[in-house]
């Protein structure tokens, strides 16, 4: 079990109730004075950070304490998929899709996570052709299929989510050799 201190819980309380700035300073104060030596706490109270930050719509300290998560805590994806969100309202998508990406491939099933990585990805992929999104969907999709083959379901999931992202606009165009391969992504996603 993950102890919990006082400040942990007046920050809690403060996010909760729609004070995050509030929220923001008992988390400071938890890390100082609570999370000496403890990654795991340190890792979450810089996620509760981050998602006070967010709240605030200050997304620069927010990818700030998510970097933090990161770096003590690799292996959480909620970590990542909150470093994506803040790289996502920053307009940055080539790393945002990096970063829910990973989280994906440490929780292929997260539906946040995925919902995330398509975001980035369609960001990404604003103002380019039909002809650019169909062959970059295509290699995406026998990344995916590479992947499935290695047993590597978290990577596969990953690459079919950004291939649907890919083209999913152009399903909606009515043209059937268009709409093709958004049913054959998302039959190979559901493998």
């Amino acid at each position: 079990m993950l102890f919990r201190s006082v400040n942990q819980s007046l920050g809690d309380t403060a996010f909760r109730e729609g004070r995050p700035a509030e929220a923001i300073f008992f988390y400071m104060e938890a890390l100082t004075q609570d999370a000496k030596g403890n990654a795991e706490l340190a890792a979450t109270l810089h996620s509760n950070s981050e998602a006070a930050y967010a709240k605030l719509g200050d997304h620069v300290a927010a990818l700030v304490e998510a970097e933090a998560v990161v770096r003590l805590r690799p292996e959480w994806a909620k970590g990542h998929a909150r470093k994506g969100l803040s790289l996502l309202h920053l307009y940055r998508p080539k790393e945002a899709q990096g970063s829910y990406a990973q989280a994906v491939l440490l929780e292929p099933t997260a539906e946040g996570y995925l919902v995330g990585l398509r975001q980035a990805t369609e960001q990404l992929m604003e103002g380019k052709s039909a002809f650019c999104r169909r062959f970059d969907a295509d290699k995406m999709k026998e990344n995916g299929n590479m992947a499935l083959k290695a047993g590597d379901v978290g990577l596969a999931v990953a690459s079919y989510t950004m291939a649907l992202a890919m083209v999913a606009p152009l399903a909606q165009t009515g043209n059937k050799a268009l709409q093709h391969p958004f049913a054959v992504y998302s039959s190979s996603r559901s493998q």
